[in-house]
């Protein structure tokens, strides 16, 4: 029987705890100075431990412990076991990026004060994130339209039915309801962002600096998942976690 020792206080590793029990691991969710010497030492995509704490979780693993963390270059320089980065690994990524998506059409409901279908929204950035929610936006009746960058992003868009914006403009930012970002730089102007209607919903999904310029313009909602849906996000992680040791400590 597999040990895991989770050291983290994110709730989605409740719901993951659950699933390993499940399936027949050893698994507990402990303090930093509680570890003792798993086959496994889960930690949150997020980071959580400064270097103290790392020193001390350092200490209570084995030399061919695996270490599931979010920061793997961080992480490594304290751990002689493998590390497995989250965010290094697809399958996760795509599970958490539509998790992501329900997550911000949820918060979209419960914010508006009228109905999704025939109005027009504009996803900026076609990655994971920005796929997923355009076309659940779309299958919802909303008219959208995409603004990306790389132009094989916008003919992956095009094709798959959304409008492409060659460019963010105060005519453009004129005719929205519902504008979405989810790149990780500042590509909206003040400029731009000004001429959004007073009753426009603007939400911020990408992570620190965001995309505009006017931080204020948007309702900020960052890591999702682990706040509106950690069942689901508990589930992907365990997923993850389960599949590695499956495939790669089988006798151990």
């Amino acid at each position: 029987m597999k040990k895991i020792c989770i050291a983290s206080r994110d709730n989605r590793f409740l719901y993951a705890k659950e699933l390993f029990d499940k399936n027949g691991y050893l698994c507990k969710i402990c303090k930093t100075e509680d570890v003792d010497y798993p086959d496994a030492l889960v930690l949150s995509p997020r980071l959580e431990h400064d270097d103290a704490n790392l020193r001390c979780l350092a200490k209570g693993v084995r030399d061919d412990t695996v270490i599931f963390t979010g920061q793997g270059e961080k992480i490594k320089a304290y751990f002689k076991g493998r590390v497995i980065d989250y965010s290094e690994n697809e399958s996760y990524l795509l599970k958490n990026a539509y998790i992501t998506a329900q997550c911000a059409i949820k918060l979209t409901y419960e914010r508006l004060t009228y109905p999704v279908y025939g109005k027009r929204a504009l996803v900026i950035g076609y990655g994971r994130i920005g796929k997923y929610l355009a076309s659940t936006l779309k299958s919802l009746g909303a008219v959208v339209f995409v603004y990306a960058r790389r132009e094989e992003s916008r003919v992956d868009a095009h094709l798959n039915g959304m409008g492409i914006l060659s460019e963010l403009s105060l005519e453009t930012a004129e005719s929205l309801d519902l504008v979405y970002n989810t790149v990780p730089y500042r590509i909206v102007d003040k400029s731009v962002s000004d001429g959004l209607k007073g009753d426009a919903l603007v939400m911020e999904l990408a992570s620190a600096p965001g995309g505009f310029e006017d931080e204020n313009i948007a309702l900020k909602a960052p890591a999702l998942p682990g706040r509106m849906m950690p069942k689901e996000a508990g589930k992907a992680i365990f997923d993850l976690i389960d599949s590695y040791l499956r495939l790669n400590m089988k006798g151990k």
